[in-house]
């Protein structure tokens, strides 16, 4: 199931959760070893995949990844303005809001659907 070239980091994620829910329901200490995955990257993966939308993210989790996607953003040499500018578009695809409330169909990929949002500036959020 998660063979193939269009499988994503967010796919990979989205069948953690569902292993880690199964071994939660458990009676046993067995979910302690998959709380091994949840970590930002993995979450920010997860949230920028159309697709997926970071469903059923809460709001601390929203604020771990804004802080991972800028951390990475300065690591790789960006100044603060544009930094900014890629916070504003997280929390205008996290809202649902232009130009990324685009709909994501099933023969779409996350590549071609982040290409195709025109937001009248350069969009940090997938081009960066």
């Amino acid at each position: 199931m998660l063979e193939g070239s269009n499988v994503t980091l967010a796919d990979c994620y989205l069948h953690l959760l569902r292993i880690a829910a199964f071994f939660k329901s458990m009676p046993t200490d067995d979910y302690k070893e998959y709380k091994e995955f949840d970590e930002d990257i993995y979450l920010l993966g997860f949230f920028i995949h159309p697709k997926y939308r970071g469903h059923g993210m809460r709001d601390n989790q929203f604020e771990r990844l804004r802080k991972c996607a800028l951390r990475i953003w300065k690591n790789l040499g960006h100044k603060k303005n544009s930094g900014l500018e890629l916070d504003a578009q997280l929390r205008a695809y996290f809202d649902n809001s232009e130009p990324y409330n685009t709909s994501y169909s099933v023969r779409d990929t996350a590549y071609h659907w982040w290409n195709s949002i025109v937001d009248g500036k350069f969009s940090y959020l997938f081009r960066g």
